[in-house]
Protein backbone atom coordinates (compact mmCIF):
# COMPACT_ATOMS: atom_id res chain seq x y z
CA UNK A 1 0.00 0.00 0.00
CA UNK A 2 2.92 2.72 0.82
CA UNK A 3 4.36 1.93 -2.48
CA UNK A 4 0.93 2.61 -4.04
CA UNK A 5 0.67 5.71 -2.22
CA UNK A 6 4.06 6.67 -3.26
CA UNK A 7 3.47 6.46 -6.83
CA UNK A 8 0.20 8.33 -6.99
CA UNK A 9 1.56 11.17 -4.81
CA UNK A 10 -0.84 10.33 -1.90
CA UNK A 11 0.71 10.79 1.58
CA UNK A 12 0.24 7.65 3.33
CA UNK A 13 -0.41 7.63 7.67
CA UNK A 14 -0.16 5.05 9.76
CA UNK A 15 -2.64 4.67 12.70
CA UNK A 16 -1.01 4.78 15.72
CA UNK A 17 2.09 3.67 16.27
CA UNK A 18 5.29 5.97 15.77
CA UNK A 19 7.19 3.14 15.59
CA UNK A 20 5.88 1.12 12.66
CA UNK A 21 5.38 4.82 10.80
CA UNK A 22 9.22 5.87 11.23
CA UNK A 23 10.35 1.75 10.51
CA UNK A 24 8.33 1.47 6.97
CA UNK A 25 8.88 5.07 5.90
CA UNK A 26 5.76 6.59 6.00
CA UNK A 27 4.67 10.34 5.90
CA UNK A 28 3.15 10.28 9.27
CA UNK A 29 1.26 9.22 11.79
CA UNK A 30 -1.98 9.54 12.68
CA UNK A 31 -3.90 9.13 16.63
CA UNK A 32 -7.44 8.47 16.52
CA UNK A 33 -9.66 9.87 19.75
CA UNK A 34 -8.62 7.92 22.09
CA UNK A 35 -4.87 9.27 22.14
CA UNK A 36 -3.82 12.22 24.07
CA UNK A 37 -0.45 12.24 23.95
CA UNK A 38 2.28 11.18 21.12
CA UNK A 39 5.87 11.64 20.51
CA UNK A 40 7.26 14.64 18.85
CA UNK A 41 8.52 14.08 15.44
CA UNK A 42 8.94 17.34 13.00
CA UNK A 43 10.16 14.93 10.46
CA UNK A 44 6.85 13.47 9.92
CA UNK A 45 3.57 14.52 9.93
CA UNK A 46 1.48 13.96 12.87
CA UNK A 47 -2.80 13.92 12.34
CA UNK A 48 -5.88 13.24 14.42
CA UNK A 49 -9.42 12.63 14.25
CA UNK A 50 -11.55 15.80 15.14
CA UNK A 51 -15.41 15.09 15.92
CA UNK A 52 -16.72 17.97 17.71
CA UNK A 53 -16.17 21.31 20.07
CA UNK A 54 -14.55 18.32 22.87
CA UNK A 55 -11.88 17.45 20.72
CA UNK A 56 -9.52 20.78 21.08
CA UNK A 57 -7.88 20.14 24.15
CA UNK A 58 -6.61 16.91 22.80
CA UNK A 59 -5.26 18.19 19.33
CA UNK A 60 -2.86 21.25 21.20
CA UNK A 61 -1.57 18.47 23.55
CA UNK A 62 -1.11 16.65 20.17
CA UNK A 63 0.43 19.68 18.45
CA UNK A 64 -0.89 18.00 15.17
CA UNK A 65 0.10 19.65 11.31
CA UNK A 66 -3.24 18.45 10.20
CA UNK A 67 -7.16 17.53 11.90
CA UNK A 68 -9.58 14.68 9.90
CA UNK A 69 -13.18 16.12 10.45
CA UNK A 70 -14.86 12.74 10.05
CA UNK A 71 -16.67 11.76 9.12
CA UNK A 72 -18.17 14.28 6.68
CA UNK A 73 -20.60 12.18 4.43
CA UNK A 74 -21.98 8.33 5.53
CA UNK A 75 -19.64 5.86 5.68
CA UNK A 76 -19.57 2.22 5.53
CA UNK A 77 -16.83 1.67 7.62
CA UNK A 78 -18.91 2.71 10.79
CA UNK A 79 -22.45 2.87 10.77
CA UNK A 80 -23.15 3.86 14.12
CA UNK A 81 -21.46 7.35 13.61
CA UNK A 82 -23.39 10.29 12.32
CA UNK A 83 -22.34 12.20 9.54
CA UNK A 84 -20.52 15.81 9.92
CA UNK A 85 -23.00 17.26 6.72
CA UNK A 86 -21.91 19.85 4.35
CA UNK A 87 -23.08 22.89 7.24
CA UNK A 88 -21.28 22.02 10.13
CA UNK A 89 -18.16 21.58 8.28
CA UNK A 90 -18.05 24.95 8.00
CA UNK A 91 -18.65 25.78 11.65
CA UNK A 92 -16.16 23.12 12.77
CA UNK A 93 -13.31 24.24 10.64
CA UNK A 94 -13.98 28.45 11.87
CA UNK A 95 -13.69 27.18 15.53
CA UNK A 96 -10.96 24.75 14.70
CA UNK A 97 -8.17 27.31 13.48
CA UNK A 98 -5.74 24.01 12.10
CA UNK A 99 -5.55 23.13 8.82
CA UNK A 100 -7.25 20.27 7.85
CA UNK A 101 -9.27 17.16 5.96
CA UNK A 102 -12.06 15.99 5.62
CA UNK A 103 -13.19 12.40 6.15
CA UNK A 104 -15.66 9.79 5.75
CA UNK A 105 -17.67 8.98 2.77
CA UNK A 106 -16.00 10.96 0.14
CA UNK A 107 -16.59 9.52 -2.83
CA UNK A 108 -16.28 10.61 -6.20
CA UNK A 109 -20.30 11.21 -6.47
CA UNK A 110 -19.98 13.79 -3.70
CA UNK A 111 -16.62 15.48 -4.40
CA UNK A 112 -17.85 18.34 -5.98
CA UNK A 113 -19.63 19.25 -3.04
CA UNK A 114 -16.67 20.14 -1.65
CA UNK A 115 -15.64 23.18 -3.37
CA UNK A 116 -16.03 26.35 -2.61
CA UNK A 117 -15.93 25.63 1.61
CA UNK A 118 -12.00 26.24 2.54
CA UNK A 119 -11.43 22.48 2.36
CA UNK A 120 -7.48 21.97 1.56
CA UNK A 121 -7.24 18.15 1.11
CA UNK A 122 -9.93 14.86 1.13
CA UNK A 123 -8.90 11.69 2.59
CA UNK A 124 -10.69 8.23 2.88
CA UNK A 125 -10.31 4.97 1.10
CA UNK A 126 -13.34 5.33 -0.69
CA UNK A 127 -12.15 8.17 -3.04
CA UNK A 128 -8.49 6.72 -3.49
CA UNK A 129 -9.86 3.15 -4.34
CA UNK A 130 -11.71 5.33 -6.93
CA UNK A 131 -8.97 7.19 -8.66
CA UNK A 132 -6.86 3.65 -9.05
CA UNK A 133 -10.07 2.13 -10.18
CA UNK A 134 -10.20 -0.92 -7.09
CA UNK A 135 -13.71 -2.31 -6.69
CA UNK A 136 -14.87 -2.35 -2.87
Amino acid sequence: MLKLCKKKKFTFLVSSSYIIAKSIGADGVHYPNKYNYCKKDPKILTTCSYHGYNDIKRIKQLSVGLVFISPIFSTKSDINKKETGLIRISFLANYLKYQYSVLGGVKSNNIKSLRNRGIKSISGLDIIFDVIGVKC
